[in-house]
């Protein structure tokens, strides 16, 4: 989730060979980064 979110960010990072590629993921990060700033998420991630 937290490379999805870097990435919509602007963060080129490739998804590990072994990381689930779900789509509904990008979603899941953009509601995510529409509740919580980016200084938080970046304290977690």
């Amino acid at each position: 989730m937290g490379i999805r979110r870097r990435n919509l960010h602007g963060e080129n990072i490739e998804m590990p060979e072994d990381a689930y590629l779900g789509d509904y993921l990008v979603d899941i990060a953009k509601n995510i980064a529409k509740e919580f700033s980016q200084d938080s998420l970046d304290s977690i991630s």
